[in-house]
């Protein structure tokens, strides 16, 4: 059967008794020389210290898959290896269920044990001073479920290669330092891993040190991160009722959200053609936002990308830009008549980093001056919208989608004051 040495090393400052011991450390063992030791730290699951005087530590699963699963104390304080035993009188001391007690006694016959439990994915072992008899108690928990993590990582220093890293007190979720390496789309660096509650993370090029890795990071499952910082909601300001879009993180836009997102992805007789997208869409990706509530409007990081933003006409802004001979670039803009998609034309423009402008092939447009939009809204049925006309048409009365006055308006779609209204 397999079993777990626990190491005591360097002093730590405790209370009572604490204060005799130091860091302490599991060891694994194959067999039955308890007094081994001989590899250090190298193989132990350390210990972390969850308050004074209570620790932690977290072993796999499979240590108690076949047969019941011992382990003992030791004194390292010395430099020599004793066995520390369960106080009570009994031949081993079960901490599957109850807690048991140590006053450090050495005895060569005793031990801690964990009865085996074939569903086992993680072990935690506990050990906390019990100030009422002055001991050290020893319980245990078995964590049957595990979760997949997926969380995503932005690179703002540049790094060469980034690297995952995942932990649970002394025991690896990954690779040994410096962990994976992470594949990357668009500036972000993608991390799955499977753990349990307060797992731990650190992206890292490699090295050591504040230049090399991230904080230390409690990982929570879908997130997005910087090199400080969980990244939060993002917010979205467009000043009317369209407008454009682009994060440097992945972002979810829900089927019932406050705006609705689009993707450019097809040109039809000089009209842009949006999609809409549902879930969350890769980072920088250029998008056309419809606003459907009043107010501020968020939308939430995540790292799990599920939306295929190929295919688009839309480009993430933070760049010069305009148009030549082979590859127009518009604008979403207002002028003299309307707002829509102009074409960027003389001197770049530089497009904000959280807006998008359209690039699209010169051969597919003519030499269209300006692009109207067509939006492909599940809740209307009637795609077209002539933002000349809405725009210009701001004046109490009432339009169709072509822009065509209605006098006499019937159940339908129409346009008054520059929104779309229903008649019923």
């Amino acid at each position: 059967m397999k079993k777990l040495i626990l190491l005591l090393l360097v002093v730590l400052g405790g209370v009572m008794q604490a204060s005799a011991w130091g860091d302490l450390y599991l060891i694994c063992k194959e067999n039955n020389n308890w007094a081994n030791g001989s590899n250090g730290k190298s193989d132990a699951f350390k210990f972390t210290c969850l308050s004074e005087n209570h620790y932690r530590a977290t072993v796999p699963g499979s240590y108690i898959k076949e047969g019941s699963w011992y382990f003992r104390f030791y004194d390292s304080s010395s430099n020599s290896w004793q066995n520390i035993s369960p106080a009570s009188n009994e031949a081993d001391a079960d901490v599957t269920s109850d807690p048991a007690y140590t006053n450090w006694q050495n005895s060569s016959v005793k031990a801690f044990y964990i009865t085996q439990n074939t569903d086992a994915k993680y072990i935690h072992i506990y050990v906390t001073w019990d100030t009422s008899n002055n001991q050290w108690e020893v319980s245990s928990s078995v964590v049957t479920q595990q979760t997949t993590y997926n969380v995503a990582f932005t690179n703002p220093s540049s790094w060469s290669t980034v690297h995952g890293y995942a932990f649970l007190d002394g025991l690896k979720l990954t690779d040994n330092w410096p962990g994976e390496t992470l594949s990357e789309n668009n500036g972000v660096y993608f991390f799955s891993f499977n753990g349990t509650d307060n797992a731990r993370i650190i992206f890292n090029d490699g090295g050591n040190g504040d230049t090399h890795q991230t904080w230390t990071f409690v990982v929570t499952n879908n997130a997005v991160y910087t090199y400080d910082a969980m990244v939060g909601d993002q917010t979205v300001t467009i000043t009317k009722d369209y407008g454009t879009f682009a994060s440097p993180y992945p972002l979810t836009f829900p089927e019932n959200g406050e705006i609705y997102a689009y993707k450019a992805t097809e040109i039809s007789n000089n009209k842009m053609i949006m999609e809409r997208v549902i879930g969350t869409v890769p980072a920088k990706t250029g998008l056309f936002i419809e606003k459907k509530t009043a107010g501020t409007m968020t939308v939430s990081p995540c790292a799990t990308v599920d939306v295929d933003a190929s295919g688009n006409y839309l480009k993430a802004g933070g760049v010069s830009v305009t148009s030549d001979d082979n590859t127009y670039r518009y604008g979403f803009q207002k002028q003299a008549a309307g707002v829509g998609f102009y074409k960027i034309t003389g001197s770049a423009i530089e497009v904000p980093a959280d807006k998008a402008y359209l690039e699209i092939d010169a051969s597919k447009v003519g030499n269209a001056p300006s692009l109207s939009i067509e939006i492909d809204g599940e809740t209307t049925g009637i795609k077209l919208i002539n933002w000349e006309d809405v725009d210009a048409n701001n004046d109490g009365q009432i339009y169709d989608l072509q822009g065509r006055r209605v006098y006499q308006p019937t159940t339908g779609i129409y346009i008054k004051n520059g929104k779309k209204v229903i008649a019923k």
